[in-house]
């Protein structure tokens, strides 16, 4: 579009709505009501540069009248959302009679959501935001995010990839329908390696089945809770694994197990006496470590007195015998498993002791899986990565009030954690019509204080960042 033909509305518009396709000359703009809120509509035409037909490569094409088409463009507020109203231009061949409609890279054919409002929609996905907040901030309904969503590629599976990591972790999470579902970390870059719809023992068989023997062969170890299946798994499919036991769940056993005999016995003395309030107020010096706990005395609003934590906890296993055994040999596997000492656990676990049941239950599971805890105590790898990936998937289901599709909550957790991640594979495809060189030159041609033009330039900024970042596989 050369210099004589345009405006000032056309230069303004197309500055402030940052739009560089020339084909699109804007004559008018108002304020409307549509869907009863205020919006700015920007009146234009859509012209064609096509000067042969398409079908029959004919010159002899002349004016067959226009379409108009209203295009929802990407606005800074949501409450005052931006429409364009185009006439497209139609050209009809006098040869074979074909037409031609004029199309535009700012929106898909036969779509009406321009391609700005798509991409910040899925640029809101990788958030931990509900859909309906970003249907809201986007001002599209929620089935528009959700198709959004569904449309994002499948990431390949793993038998395309290199092979399996050498240093594995294995869990579950409760997800769809409160079901659990399987998950796989790689252990040494914490990204989430494989998440399965089912965590039983076939299904997750039938999946790492998949790679071959060497493959196989080549994990060195495996990381997982006391789950028996999981150890049945990697000793039939991972013949040079070495197994190892999460050093939290260990030590969560044995203080949950010495904390229901703590209730237990509290329970026995009347709520007015001094042992049920040494047992019952407190009740998390108990789980400290015993060089831990303070001799500096303080004022206890429940006991009435000035006494210290370590004087509380030294009189309330004074209670019962049993009661301070089970805390003597809890403080002893709790040392024994943070500072790797191999020698004071085997004779803990050797040794006759008076205590609860719930700490023989544990004992006993100690003693059958001994050399998986010892494999713990002599490696630095943990289900703590994990763990803290898990949290942030049960983040992100309270935040989005739960998932009813197993597939949009796999998406939203590859998405999330392609924001922290610098090397995942491009989940958000190329599916916009803007060209890449245009971006470029757009983003920093205009001055930063337009604010629709900032925001904008700001969206685009971020999608390239992660377009660069996401490479490397979910499946």
């Amino acid at each position: 579009m050369s210099s004589s033909t345009m405006n000032s509305i056309n230069d303004y518009t197309h500055f402030a709505l940052d739009i560089k396709d020339e084909n699109i000359i804007f004559t008018d703009y108002q304020e409307e009501l549509r869907g009863g809120r205020r919006a700015k509509v920007y009146y234009g035409t859509l012209e064609t540069p096509i000067k042969q037909c398409p079908t029959c490569h004919s010159a002899a094409l002349v004016r067959n009248g226009s379409a108009r088409v209203s295009i929802r463009y990407l606005a800074v507020d949501a409450s005052r959302p931006i429409y364009l109203d185009l006439r497209k231009q139609r050209l009809r061949c006098q040869r074979c009679h074909a037409t031609v409609m004029a199309t535009t890279p700012l929106v898909e054919r036969h779509c009406h959501i321009s391609n700005a409002v798509k991409q910040k929609v899925r640029i809101e996905l990788t958030r931990q935001l509900a859909m309906t907040e970003i249907a809201a901030d986007t001002g599209v309904s929620p089935n528009t995010v959700a198709r959004e969503l569904t449309a994002m590629p499948v990431p390949q599976t793993h038998l395309q990839q290199a092979g399996l990591p050498h240093k594995l972790a294995f869990d579950e999470f409760r997800g769809v329908g409160s079901h659990l579902h399987f998950i796989c970390l790689n252990n040494d870059n914490h990204q989430i390696f494989q998440i399965l719809a089912q965590r039983t023992r076939h299904t997750v068989t039938e999946y790492f089945s998949q790679f071959s023997s060497a493959g196989r062969a080549q994990v060195h170890s495996v990381t997982i809770d006391l789950n028996y299946h999981h150890q049945e798994i990697i000793r039939q499919l991972f013949p040079n694994a070495l197994i190892i036991l999460d050093g939290f769940h260990l030590c969560q056993m044995a203080t949950r197990a010495f904390n229901q005999l703590r209730a237990q016995t509290a329970k026995q003395f009347a709520t007015n006496s001094r042992e049920y309030r040494y047992l019952k107020f407190g009740w998390k010096q108990y789980l400290k470590a015993s060089e831990q706990l303070s001799s500096r005395r303080y004022y206890d609003v429940h006991l009435h007195e000035w006494i210290s934590p370590l004087e509380k906890v030294h009189l309330g296993l004074q209670a019962d015998d049993c009661l301070q055994e089970t805390y003597d040999v809890m403080q002893t596997i709790t040392h024994a498993l943070r500072h790797g000492d191999q020698e004071r656990l085997a004779a803990c676990l050797q040794a006759p002791h008076h205590v609860g049941p719930q700490m023989q239950g544990v004992l006993r599971s100690f003693r059958n899986n001994y050399q998986y805890i010892v494999n713990s105590t002599s490696s630095s790898y943990s289900n703590g990565a994990l763990e803290g990936t898990i949290r942030k998937i049960k983040q992100l289901q309270r935040t989005a009030y739960g998932f009813r599709n197993y597939d949009h909550l796999v998406k939203r957790i590859m998405l999330m954690q392609a924001t922290k991640k610098t090397k995942i594979r491009c989940l958000i495809d190329n599916v916009f019509s803007i060209h890449q060189q245009d971006l470029t030159k757009s983003r920093y041609s205009y001055r930063s204080n337009d604010k629709p033009l900032f925001y904008f330039n700001h969206i685009l900024k971020v999608s390239c960042a992660v377009k660069k970042a996401l490479s490397g596989p979910f499946y």
